[in-house]
């Protein structure tokens, strides 16, 4: 099965390859980003966008998303693990600035710890130490406890999975 998984991929990178170039000529690779090329990337799931969506609506006005996708950007190697040595360069990296940024951040990390976006440990400060768990089961626990107000994104989301081949939403899995 892998390899007719390999296959089939290899099939539908030359399909959109053909694609590129019949849109847009010749290009120079170099031009691009890619994960396989390029030092300082992350593997990210095609559902991020709404599971973003998802983060800001939970967290009534204090918009997290943007802290979340800075500790998923930190990961290395898909660990899902980061440590914080400077909380300073995240709240920055996650667009706050100011003398708050910091507490604002802060604000922000307790929010996702607390929907069980994350768990931490303490170290040269409170969230020195990050766990990044499955988004995909997070929401699924939540939408379980009713604590997902907007089911609109949910069940988009839902849809995304099941249309890109993501199984975390599956009662069982095959």
């Amino acid at each position: 099965m892998a390899a007719g998984r390999s296959a089939q991929l290899a099939r539908i990178r030359e399909k959109r390859a053909a694609l590129r170039k019949q849109l847009w000529g010749d290009l120079d690779p170099g031009h691009f980003w890619h994960r396989k090329t390029h030092d300082g990337y992350v593997t990210t799931p095609r559902t991020m966008p709404l599971v973003l969506q998802i983060i800001d609506t939970l967290t009534n006005g204090k918009p997290a998303s943007s802290t979340y996708f800075t500790l998923w950007s930190r990961t290395k190697d898909d660990d899902s693990m980061v440590i914080i040595d400077d909380p300073k360069e995240l709240s920055l990296e996650a667009g706050f600035s100011g003398s708050r940024s910091t507490t604002t951040w802060t604000t922000r990390m307790r929010l996702l710890k607390d929907l069980k976006f994350i768990d931490t440990k303490e170290g040269k400060h409170e969230f020195h130490y990050v766990l990044i768990w499955n988004p995909h089961l997070v929401l699924k626990y939540l939408f379980s406890e009713k604590k997902i107000p907007d089911k609109e994104f949910y069940n988009f989301l839902i849809a995304r999975s099941i249309e890109i081949g993501c199984k975390d939403f599956m009662d069982k899995q095959e």
